[in-house]
């Protein structure tokens, strides 16, 4: 009878009924027989609508009940890379490696894409233990890789995510060093959609800003033959559009925001945290920095509808977050003077 209401589901939204079929799912979902489908088909639903955020909290937890589904957990690094959730997709990419280790699954481009979302992971942390620590992971993949498939062409590939490591760890010379190599104009081919993103995003990272906006803009061209999901192309469109904005790293951003705040310089200390909040909407520490400068500039009152959309994105990211004991303090913080204010 219940995998009969999943049929009955699937039958609604074939006829576009798709609210119907969404209260059919609220109790599909909380039925242990049914859960992993039922998740399946809101997340679904919620990319047929866009709703990116949503969709991905539905895969994660379907991952969770069935985490070995390389399929499932491709789609999550999907989700995670439009949202910026890089730790989800450090997590996921490193799962698939792990799954398909030594089966006829096993392939260089599983390999890659973990390195990338290390790097990914990596360039968006704030703690330099962190970022030491998945450099050298980072490091380990290509080794495997290398070791996997010693014969298979992949220079190109290594070289781009070694320059990427390298500006990780802060050496920016040998960085610039190994991605110059890659700047001639042969090498703006879009023979791989992927492997012309982690270029793009490395000219982006080590400062050849036109490089990177050429060629991201021929990898958006290119998606639009290629056959990739919408998911693919949204993300793609986004990415081009916001290494365009911002031209410093995340870390960058902070650091000079943090500074901006301590001279009380309180407006332009906002606009870099904004700008750090959009490449890392998921950092605990962005978020809170972000929330701290609101309630001190009193933002609240001279922007009140501005602020309210950036306490309710931070508030949001935050309460879905494990915030440790320092964290939780200055929130509670924040909380009360936002209640209060002086």
């Amino acid at each position: 009878m219940l995998w009969a209401n999943i049929g009955l589901v699937n039958s609604l939204l074939n006829q576009n009924k798709v609210k119907l079929a969404e209260d059919k799912l609220k109790y599909l979902v909380t039925n242990p027989a049914t859960r992993l489908a039922a998740l399946d088909i809101l997340t679904k639903i919620c990319k047929n609508k866009f709703d990116f955020e949503e969709a991905i909290n539905h895969l994660k937890n379907a991952a969770t009940i069935a985490p070995r589904n390389v399929n499932r957990q491709q789609d999550v690094i999907s989700l995670a890379r439009i949202t910026h959730d890089f730790e989800t997709q450090f997590n996921a990419s490193n799962k698939i490696v792990e799954y398909i280790k030594n089966s006829v699954h096993d392939t260089p481009d599983a390999y890659l894409g973990a390195v990338r979302s290390t790097i990914d992971y990596g360039l968006t942390s704030l703690n330099d233990d962190e970022i030491k620590s998945l450099a050298q992971t980072g490091e380990s993949i290509l080794r495997q890789l290398k070791k996997q498939f010693p014969d298979t062409p992949l220079n190109d590939q290594i070289r781009v995510a070694k320059a990427r490591i390298y500006n990780m760890s802060n050496d920016k010379e040998n960085a610039k060093k190994l991605i110059q190599e890659n700047m001639e104009d042969e090498n703006y081919l879009v023979d791989d959609l992927e492997d012309a993103l982690d270029k793009a995003k490395a000219f982006h990272e080590l400062g050849f800003h036109a490089n990177s906006e050429k060629l991201f803009e021929l990898i958006a061209t290119e998606c639009k033959t290629q056959s990739k999901d919408e998911v693919f192309n949204q993300y793609i469109d986004k990415e081009k559009q916001l290494r365009i904005e911002i031209k410093e790293s995340p870390k960058v951003l902070n650091n000079k925001a943090v500074q901006l705040y301590t001279r009380g310089n309180y407006q332009a200390a906002l606009n870099a945290f904004l700008s750090a909040f959009k490449v890392m909407p998921k950092n605990p520490s962005i978020s809170l920095n972000l929330l701290q400068t609101v309630v001190d500039c009193n933002y609240q009152e001279s922007h009140p509808e501005e602020a309210d959309e950036i306490v309710t994105k931070c508030l949001k990211n935050l309460n879905a977050t494990d915030l440790n004991k320092e964290q939780i303090s200055r929130l509670e913080v924040y909380l009360e003077k936002l209640k209060k204010p002086d």
